[in-house]
Formats: C-alpha cells, sequence, structure tokens
C-alpha cells in the first residue's frame, strides 16, 4: 500500500521463513531477504528441533518456571540474566498461551508430511526453493543456535554459493537479542542491491 518499491526482508527464526517465503512468492516485493536462524531450512544431518517435534516434544511449550528458565537457557550461548520485569512477564504470557503455542507448532507440521529422515523431501525445507532465486539473499546465524544448526548455513552456501553469510561467534538463536552489534554490523556493511 505505501508502494516504496522492493524493501529488504528480515527476519529470525519462523520470522526467517516467513521472510523466505515472501521472497520466494513475492520476489518483486524483496530487494534482499536476511533470514536469521530462521526455520525452514535444513541440514542433511543435524535438525534438532525439527527431530524434537517428530518425537512430539514442543519447546516453546512452556507450563512452569523450570521449564521456561530451560527455554531461555537453551535460546541463548552464554548466561544470560533477562531484565526481570520483561522475563516476568514473558513467563508468564507462555504459560498462558501454551496450548496456542502446542497447537502453533501442530498445524505448522501437519501440513508438512514431515519426515525426519528425508526432511529435504518432506515439504518443509526452502533449501531446493531459493534455488535460482531473482532476490538475493544472505544468512546471519549464531554459532550455538540449539534450534537450527549453523551447520544449514555452511551446506546453503555450498550448494548456493551466491548466497551471503554471517557466522556470530558465541551467540544463540537470537542474535538481535544475544549480539545485535554484530547483527546489525552484518547488515549495514552488505552492498546495495543493483
Amino acid at each position: 500500500e505505501l508502494d516504496r518499491g522492493p524493501v529488504w526482508l528480515m527476519g529470525n527464526s519462523l520470522g526467517g521463513a516467513i521472510s523466505s517465503g515472501v521472497a520466494c512468492e513475492y520476489p518483486h516485493l524483496v530487494a534482499r531477504c536476511l533470514p536469521v536462524g530462521p526455520a525452514g531450512y535444513t541440514h542433511s544431518s543435524s535438525n534438532p528441533i525439527y527431530d524434537e517435534i517428530a518425537r512430539g516434544e514442543n519447546p516453546f511449550f512452556v507450563s512452569n518456571d523450570m521449564e521456561y528458565r530451560r527455554f531461555i537457557q537453551r535460546l541463548f550461548h552464554g548466561e544470560r540474566r533477562p531484565i526481570p520485569f520483561i522475563s516476568a512477564f514473558l513467563r508468564e504470557k507462555m504459560i498462558q498461551e501454551n496450548e496456542w503455542y502446542q497447537k502453533l507448532i501442530n498445524q505448522l507440521t501437519a501440513e508438512m508430511d514431515f519426515q525426519v529422515a528425508h526432511p529435504e523431501e518432506s515439504g518443509v525445507s526452502f533449501n531446493r526453493r531459493i534455488e535460482g532465486s531473482a532476490v538475493p539473499f544472505h544468512f546471519i546465524w549464531g554459532e550455538s543456535d540449539s534450534f537450527f544448526d549453523a551447520r544449514i548455513m555452511e551446506e546453503l552456501k555450498e550448494s548456493h554459493p551466491g548466497i551471503g553469510t554471517t557466522l556470530i561467534g558465541q551467540c544463540g538463536h537470537c542474535p538481535h537479542l544475544e549480539s545485535p552489534s554484530e547483527q546489525a554490523r552484518a547488515v549495514l556493511d552488505l552492498p546495495p542491491v543493483s
């Protein structure tokens, strides 16, 4: 509606999958796609979160304080102490809405004909969908991401040499929270899209 022309589209986790989907489906809207530790991409042998979901586990389902603390520890590389009142609000929100998180994961995976042993063939993966894309992709990943293995980015680079990549050291699943300066530098250092 704003008619600003193609934009740089960036998203983390599920947002990374959504930005990738928009870039693949509507390339005229996207000048550059910047998935950050994105869902929707797979590794040939290491897919922790997809393996967990296939076993019936949902790492986003939080029903008590201990599960919330485990979730926060998993989100980041190092020991993190979120701002107490923000953390308390997030914990309560996740506990109150845990059925929604369960439903979200169930709906997202139900339509994907999920196959742990062959994720590339299951329809889950964007790995092949970005092939030949008119939109330039630049991936940003925390090297210690425990949800989506950073080795996914290495395989993507091998199969798609034209993509850009930035690996942020000592960082987990959310570079924008854990290493915001490094993530901002990675984006700001990118050349304009011609």
